[in-house]
């Protein structure tokens, strides 16, 4: 059976929050590969790339990578009568053994 895949929703909170979610689903699974998303919505998208940024030079053990994403609009609110959108970035990471060279 197919495991549902975590989301992380970033937002008004400090990237150390986020990271020690992404450093909490890293550490309890038990596979050897590691999914999960990291979504950010408007002025936030900056912080979803610092985090894998971030994830990515801590994580000495594991190898930390952007296998998939997706770059869309949403709606959010009706603004004097006209839809309003904002931008949404979610990427799907991938944590695996490093291998060693």
């Amino acid at each position: 059976m197919e495991q549902e895949i975590p989301v992380i929703y970033v937002g008004k909170k400090p990237l150390s929050a986020y990271l020690a979610q992404c450093f909490d689903i890293i550490n309890s699974s038990e596979s050897e590969k590691i999914r999960f998303f990291v979504e950010g919505m408007g002025k936030n998208i900056v912080k979803v790339i610092d985090l894998v940024n971030f994830l990515k030079r801590f994580s000495t053990k594991k190898e930390v990578s952007v296998s998939d994403f997706l770059i869309d609009l949403v709606p959010k609110k009706e603004v004097h009568g006209l839809p309003k959108h904002v931008s949404r970035l979610r990427l799907l990471i991938e944590v695996s053994p490093r291998t060693s060279e």
